[in-house]
């Protein structure tokens, strides 16, 4: 019988097995380290609303600041993007809420919001550009004498580094420098208009909370400008490391930004302008009001005593004792200013004003035949006119 096909002797094929074919792997899509930051991928051209950037100027704890160009209106802007692996929803709606703000405030001595735009998953905030100097490097310019202390020099070496690091040629129409009398006026000047800006804001019920020299420009024009507000409360490690020695001690302990904590940082960066140092003693705490003035004018014997008041007052540590407001700080800057530049005496608001009550009530006194009771204003502490206040201007 025939063997069945299954016993067949089998043969050596000669047919070569082909490779397996590996499976497919799935694409994935690994965003970059900007695009997983700010939503997208930063770079020069990439349009944001009508704004085309161009170079990144400076990186925060929340967000990039570049330089860019505006189509619609053909100008340079500032363009803050915020960053997005860092803040939660409600940091984002903290955002919208401050850039709401701040397009309110409209001050010559404040950086302008223009607006506040959002693309796909980028958040941006459109701001002034302002070119010009720090007031950090404003420091540096400051002549010194041979064992360091800061002196009223003139102002040409001011005006040759502002010229400098603008690349501008050396037009004198350029700067409004005329008025002061030497580097100590121009820097008095710079913080009574930066003060000014605060009383603007602070009308808004707008603080700044980090007020600062590297957040003071000044600009080609010859004024100063403040800039760079915060996005957000809380104190920060970079804020805490950038605002080391400027906040007060009552912005350190609740960790909000307040009106009388922007005064006091003016009033440190002010102190530092005149004496290079900071107001705290050895072992990093504050001095009272008397001990403030002996220190500065032991760190530069050429403040007027008039000036080292003033700063004295705003840096005080107790809010209360403070000024209570930024305008009454640059009022008085501009009524010493305005004394300095003239070398005449200073009598300073609080001098002013008590001398008017007193008079007022003298005259009252007298018309209704209180003689006797008029006796009593001499002795009175509280109209009684502190001596000190009137000063003769170095």
């Amino acid at each position: 019988m025939p063997q069945p096909a299954t016993h067949l002797p089998t043969k050596p094929s000669s047919r070569v097995p082909l490779p397996a074919k590996k499976l497919a792997q799935p694409t994935v899509m690994v965003p970059s380290e900007t695009s997983f930051r700010f939503g997208a991928r930063l770079r020069p051209g990439l349009k944001l609303g009508d704004c085309v950037l161009d170079r990144e100027l400076e990186s925060g704890n929340c967000g990039v600041l570049w330089l860019a160009r505006q189509n619609g209106l053909n100008r340079q802007v500032t363009v803050k993007v915020l960053r997005r692996d860092l803040v939660t929803s409600a940091i984002q709606n903290n955002f919208q809420n401050r850039a709401e703000d701040l397009a309110q405030l409209d001050h010559i001595s404040l950086a302008q919001v223009y607006s506040l735009g959002r693309q796909k998953h980028v958040q941006f905030l459109v701001q002034e550009y302002m070119p010009g100097l720090r007031m950090s490097a404003l420091l540096e310019a400051v002549p010194q004498d041979a064992e360091g202390k800061p002196l009223p020099g003139s102002l040409p070496c001011i005006k040759n580094t502002l010229r400098k690091s603008l690349g501008l040629a050396p037009t004198p129409s350029r700067w409004v420098f005329f008025a002061d009398r030497n580097s100590l006026g121009c820097a008095v000047r710079h913080i009574a208009e930066i003060a000014e800006g605060l009383e603007h804001a602070h009308g808004k019920n707008v603080a700044h909370g980090a007020v600062c020299e590297e957040n003071i420009l000044i600009h080609e024009s010859g004024s100063a400008k403040l800039f760079d507000f915060s996005m957000r409360d809380g104190l920060t490690l970079r804020r805490e490391r950038i605002m080391h020695g400027y906040l007060a001690p009552e912005q350190i302990r609740k960790g909000r930004r307040s009106c009388s904590g922007d005064v006091f940082s003016l009033g440190v960066v002010l102190h530092r302008l005149l004496t290079l140092h900071f107001p705290y003693d050895a072992h990093g705490r504050l001095l009272g009001r008397q001990k403030t003035i002996f220190r500065m004018r032991r760190h530069s014997p050429r403040v007027p005593c008039a000036l080292a008041r003033l700063v004295a007052k705003a840096v005080h540590p107790d809010p209360r004792l403070r000024y209570q407001r930024a305008g009454d700080f640059a009022d008085d800057l501009r009524h010493f200013l305005k004394s300095y530049n003239q070398r005449r005496f200073f009598l300073s608001s609080q001098f002013l004003q008590t001398g008017r009550n007193f008079f007022q009530t003298l005259v009252e006194h007298i018309f209704r035949g209180g003689k006797g009771n008029a006796e009593g204003l001499f002795i009175s502490e509280g109209s009684a006119p502190n001596k000190s206040d009137v000063v003769l201007v170095e």
